[in-house]
């Protein structure tokens, strides 16, 4: 059967990876901002009655619990900005790839730490293994070769 707007696909192949990325990088700046701004107390006490890591770590991570917490948001706001602007954007979608994982595997014990559904995180992989392979798309500091 033949599309019904040809001209639609020509133009989706640059503008869609847009679409993606103004997508992906205002969740990673929600997850940010939710994190320092809304929950940093929270998720910094259960870092300190429950740390993560071996038991080598236990010892003095209560101490850095704060630290950690701002650490951590500054890294997802630092990612949000750079696939929302497009700079390096496959980078930052690899490093989106990899604190999605993070949050789905910490989310089970610290619920405060990632706020949203597997499936929300799911469609996160996705668009960032999507962004991964098409690259930044319109209106990006990164130029297609």
């Amino acid at each position: 059967m033949l599309n019904p707007f040809p001209e639609v696909l020509f133009l989706g192949s640059f503008y869609v990876p847009f679409i993606l990325r103004i997508a992906l990088g205002l969740f990673f700046l929600w997850l940010g901002i939710a994190c320092t701004l809304k929950h940093r107390d929270r998720i910094a006490s259960a870092f300190e009655t429950r740390p993560p890591g071996p038991t080598f770590v236990h010892s003095f991570f209560p101490r850095i619990a704060t630290p950690v917490v701002w650490m951590l948001a500054l890294i997802e706001i630092t990612v949000g900005i750079g696939i929302l602007i497009g700079f390096l954007t496959q980078v930052a979608a690899l490093l989106a790839v990899i604190i999605v994982l993070k949050l789905m595997y910490f989310g089970r014990h610290y619920p405060y730490l990632a706020p949203g559904g597997i499936s929300t995180y799911l469609f996160a992989i996705t668009i960032s293994l999507a962004l991964f392979i098409s690259g930044a798309g319109a209106f990006a500091f990164d130029i297609p070769l």
